[in-house]
């Protein structure tokens, strides 16, 4: 009788077990799949919980290796925050409860990184009866990023106290200065010097090719030609007009040069938002050219 029990005790028991571990496969692989379907939805936090889940001992060896391998992925993936909190006068705050979306998320505040979803979220501090939400974007792999608050108003004003800094460092956008308010130079000395640049080169190309051109048979001076050739006579005249379209073009050249230079130097470079800076006061530029015998120049005054 006793070995009857016995026997019937040991079927029990097998059965039981098997049917235990087939439960645990099937909640192993819901796990799994369920993580993976939390994964593609973006939340991290969620699918992170179901791998560690089909990670245990009890799971069979294929869907251990897979889940463990992407719940590596969502960790790395998973971002993090450091929640704090200053009062009016810029002391630490610790008691204080922070939600996220409205759900609770910490009691206090202890320093320690939370883990959160990507996405846009709104954190609301509270402490002593007053509140701060603080909306932030939250990027997947963020690892430690900021969020603090002001809570209370400062002695000296009367802000809603909450932070401004995105988390990172750098100073509100309408902190930083405006490229249009820094000061400097304007682009058109540059573009004058330029142009004259570029006119003193073709006007020089233009004075030596006329001057190459010209026949060695016929007088720069009297732009006559021996024995009255009328071809040498026409190669002369059309040498002789290069060469004084090339003077005239490296004339202009040389002032559109000196004018961009003087331009460049007599600008004013103070910034155009500085307030009740002293005006300077205007300057009056004035290049002409001269030319005389054997030689060109340029006169300014400002």
């Amino acid at each position: 009788m006793s070995r009857f029990f016995v026997a019937c005790s040991l079927t029990v028991s097998l059965l039981w077990a098997s049917a235990a571990r087939a439960g645990d496969v099937d909640d192993c692989v819901a796990a799994s799949e369920g993580g993976q379907k939390l994964r593609q939805k973006g939340q991290l936090r969620e699918a992170r919980d179901r791998f560690q889940q089909c990670t245990r001992a009890v799971c069979p060896s294929l869907v251990q290796r897979g889940c463990n391998t992407w719940l590596n992925e969502v960790v790395a993936l998973l971002p993090t925050v450091t929640l704090s909190a200053v009062d009016g006068q810029g002391k630490d705050l610790v008691d204080v409860t922070v939600s996220l979306d409205g759900k609770p998320l910490v009691q206090k505040l202890d320093g320690k990184a939370v883990a959160v979803d990507p996405g846009v979220h709104v954190f609301r501090f509270e402490s002593n009866g007053q509140g701060v939400d603080e909306r932030v974007v939250i990027t997947e792999g963020d690892k430690a990023r900021k969020v603090s608050v002001r809570i209370g108003e400062s002695n000296g004003g009367s802000g809603n106290g909450n932070g401004n800094g995105n988390g990172n460092g750098d100073p509100h956008d309408g902190d930083k200065p405006k490229d249009k308010d820094k000061g400097g130079h304007s682009p058109f000395p540059f573009v004058v010097g330029g142009i004259g640049v570029a006119a003193l080169g073709t006007g020089i190309v233009l004075y030596a090719t006329g001057s190459s051109d010209f026949p060695s048979e016929c007088d720069r001076d009297t732009k006559t030609c021996a024995n009255g050739n009328a071809e040498a006579n026409s190669r002369a005249t059309s040498a002789d007009n290069r060469m004084r379209a090339g003077v005239w073009t490296m004339i202009i050249g040389s002032v559109l040069l000196v004018g961009g230079a003087v331009w460049f130097f007599v600008e004013p470079t103070e910034p155009k938002s500085s307030k009740g800076a002293a005006k300077t006061p205007p300057k009056w530029l004035t290049v002409r050219p001269e030319l005389g015998l054997g030689y060109a120049g340029v006169n300014g005054t400002f």
